[in-house]
């Protein structure tokens, strides 16, 4: 099960967006498409500035694609101004964090199976549960692709950084009209603004969400239709294991019998590591390949 979090402080309210992994990854796509969800459900229209605060997960939120769906935002004319600042590496906990701990502590006398019965331990503890749909996840790509590039050097000439070694970001529209990215390495308002013009200048006009892919989904007529994804074979076949062993009629039916047989074990050695950095959870591929670069 996967679980997104996001705290607002104008409404001093957490908001919990949860889905299985048969319904989707966790990488920079579905956490854009929960973003996206959040602000069209949550975000009052009158709202023109936005600040929002992070974690350095590349993987997921720092990275070229949530720099363009941000950037997206100020194109469509949603907010005149967003902020990204993303915290000291090591020294991340957040107002997320607390809620993953309420809702963890509200589970504890709960009997949990299925993804719905988290609903119950999430409004327990001060959340407000959305249950992800596949067909919420949208594939952003081709739009902003359209729209934006990935640019190397500055509106004065000077060459960028890597651009996640930044930790401030802010997004807004120039006099000419042109969305810029402006980028400081400190949190720090005596540091200079590097401004980056990464709207292209003949980019695509349409900008209609509707019209895009669900790469969970195939479209059949006027509506979406699920298509269970595939997790790894090992995986899938350890949930059967354990619903046979642990869990209710009802739970076994939804972690069904792999369709393949059950693979070889070998003797490997085992490495720990962050499992949100791994490459099963990176599905932005190589943005350099999918957008053009100056």
């Amino acid at each position: 099960m996967h679980n997104f979090a996001l705290v607002s402080r104008l409404f001093n309210q957490s908001y919990s967006f949860f889905w299985s992994e048969y319904d989707g990854r966790r990488g920079a796509l579905e956490i854009i498409s929960i973003t996206h969800k959040w602000i069209q459900e949550y975000l009052p229209v009158t709202v023109e500035r936005l600040n929002l605060w992070s974690d350095n997960c590349s993987a997921q939120n720092k990275n070229w694609l949530f720099f363009f769906f941000v950037g997206w935002l100020i194109y469509t004319n949603r907010c005149s101004m967003i902020d990204l600042t993303f915290l000291l590496k090591g020294h991340s906990f957040m107002r997320p964090d607390g809620v993953f701990g309420r809702i963890n502590t509200a589970a504890k006398d709960c009997n949990i199976e299925l993804p719905h019965e988290w609903f119950a331990p999430m409004m327990q503890s001060g959340t407000i549960p959305n249950a992800v749909a596949p067909a919420d996840f949208i594939e952003f790509i081709p739009l902003l692709r359209g729209l934006f590039t990935i640019r190397r050097y500055d509106e004065t000439g000077v060459r960028t950084d890597k651009i996640t070694t930044y930790a401030w970001y802010r997004f807004l529209k120039n006099d000419a009209g042109e969305v810029v990215m402006m980028v400081r390495k400190e949190i720090q308002e005596n540091i200079p603004w590097q401004t980056l013009n990464i709207q292209k200048k003949r980019g695509l006009i349409h900008h209609e969400v509707e019209t895009l892919d669900r790469p969970y989904c195939v479209q059949n007529e006027n509506s979406w239709e699920h298509v269970r994804r595939e997790i790894q074979l090992e995986k899938q076949w350890d949930l059967y294991d354990l619903a046979q062993e642990f869990l209710s009629d009802e739970a076994k039916q939804f972690y069904f019998k792999p369709t393949q047989n059950r693979p070889t074990q070998h003797h490997e050695e085992i490495i720990e590591a962050d499992d949100e950095i791994t490459d099963e959870n990176d599905n932005t591929e190589d943005l350099h390949d999918l957008f053009d670069s100056e």
